[in-house]
């Protein structure tokens, strides 16, 4: 059991999914990784889920936002951890960047921030307050990786480089992945490589015995997406 009451500057320290279905989600990821939930209301009358290993909170299942338009597909958000999330704002657009919401203070839990890279991908600024980030980590059913899939992967490099000082590695050296270090590197911070098309994002849950998994995964209704396990659970939001 990998327990956590804290992260340092740089490292993946939560994550969370928006859904048009939060009762699909929950069901879905409860038959996945064993979540038990904790339902909240949200401001518009609508409501959340937290999500908990035994006692550890390790995600949060939330509504989409109410806008107008076409519903989008469930998507996941993955957050780094900041000591400052306004200073992290501001160094976002000078390494080339652009800050997409916030900085925004979510009563004394903590203060949230989006940036995008350079080429795209948004990610999520985590300033703790009264919650550090999750619970567990890399265990089964808690965040265990996170990668940008783009096009630029040494923009992105640089960008995140720039944001929280990550020691880089290249894998295979000279290859196409680039593995990030936070905390001197002593944990991992994710990691990007280049894709063949538009698409970016990724993140992964861990989970053994990937056989049995996957036919879980298949009574649910996720469809396979690629060799790392990835799966698309009914609702489109890939784990």
């Amino acid at each position: 059991m990998v327990q956590r009451s804290g992260y340092s500057l740089g490292e993946l320290c939560w994550a969370d999914v928006q859904t048009p279905d939060v009762a699909a989600a929950k069901a879905f990821y409860a038959a996945v990784f064993g979540w038990r939930y904790e339902d909240l209301p949200t401001p518009d009358g609508r409501s959340y889920a937290k999500a908990f290993l035994d006692d550890d909170l390790v995600a949060t299942v939330a509504p989409q936002p109410q806008q107008g338009g076409a519903q989008r597909p469930a998507q996941w958000n993955v957050y780094f951890a900041a000591v400052d999330a306004r200073a992290a704002a501001e160094e976002a657009e000078h390494a080339g960047g652009s800050v997409q919401f916030g900085p925004e203070a979510i009563g004394d839990t903590g203060t949230m921030v989006f940036v995008e890279p350079p080429d795209g991908g948004a990610t999520g600024i985590w300033q703790a307050g009264t919650h550090p980030g999750s619970g567990r980590h890399n265990e089964p059913g808690a965040f265990a990786w996170a990668e940008l899939i783009t096009p630029e992967p040494q923009a992105a490099v640089g960008f995140f480089q720039q944001l929280f000082g990550h020691e880089v590695t290249e894998y295979p050296p000279g290859r196409r992945w680039n593995l990030h270090h936070a905390d001197g590197g002593r944990r991992g911070g994710g990691g990007h490589r280049p894709c063949s098309g538009g698409g970016r994002g990724g993140r992964r849950r861990r989970q053994p015995r990937l056989a049995g998994l996957l036919r879980r995964l298949q009574r649910q209704g996720s469809g396979a997406v690629g060799r790392f396990r990835r799966r698309r659970s009914a609702r489109g939001a890939g784990v």
